[in-house]
């Protein structure tokens, strides 16, 4: 397993240059399929919906072997994002609260959320070191097109490559959840490609909607 940026489209690229290497002899790692689908809860409380992710896949050429590359916002074998470990740590150092409060709070387990937090001695020596706290909400329609625009024109397209329905569709399959965004945007655009079709419409978004929530 290798830790990567949370956008799909630098790891792909990153993929496609070479950029890429594997953590156990330093070989290149190439595109190599997609790691098996989780679910993933973003939010908390009544808020939660799990989004359905599929990690990317890279082989190294030196060994052949492949490494899933989990996205920075992602824990491993984890069910929750990072940010939410991360605000049932702050909880507990910051409050003192326990472990069966923050889960009523996060919506979560209790069994899940003690089994996140370290002893207090070291939550209190950590939430000393934090200057800055920050989350990130979903983005609204609008961002999410100015999203994807975006990274078309870092990509080298200034024309249109996705049809306002499908950018609608990608935003509501996604929430407005940046990587879950790239993961409907690079499926969308590989559905389109395998139908040979230049324009990535609805119905190759509600395809990626469909194989991302499978």
């Amino acid at each position: 397993m290798l830790t990567v940026s949370h956008d799909a489209f630098s790891v792909e690229s990153d993929l496609a240059a070479g950029r890429l290497t594997c953590p156990g002899c330093a070989g290149v790692l190439r595109p190599w399929s997609w790691a098996r689908a989780r679910f993933i809860r973003h939010d908390v409380g009544e808020a939660c919906i799990p989004i359905c992710l599929r990690p990317r896949r890279g082989r190294c050429q030196r060994r052949s072997v492949t490494h899933v590359l989990l996205g920075v916002d992602l824990a491993a074998r984890r069910a929750d994002t990072a940010a939410v470990i991360a605000a049932a740590v702050e909880a507990k150092a910051a409050g003192g609260s326990g472990h069966r409060v923050i889960a009523a709070w996060l919506g979560r387990p209790v069994s899940t959320v003690r089994a996140w937090l370290p002893p207090l001695a070291v939550l209190a020596a950590l939430d000393q070191r934090i200057s800055t706290r920050f989350a990130i909400t979903g983005m609204d329609p609008v961002n999410t097109a100015d999203y994807i625009r975006h990274h078309l024109k870092f990509a080298g397209r200034s024309d249109t490559l996705f049809s306002d329905d499908a950018v609608t569709a990608i935003h509501h399959g996604s929430r407005g959840y940046p990587r879950a965004v790239n993961n409907l945007a690079v499926s969308a655009l590989i559905a389109t490609y395998a139908s040979g079709k230049a324009i990535v419409d609805l119905s190759a978004a509600q395809s990626a909607i469909t194989e991302n929530s499978e």
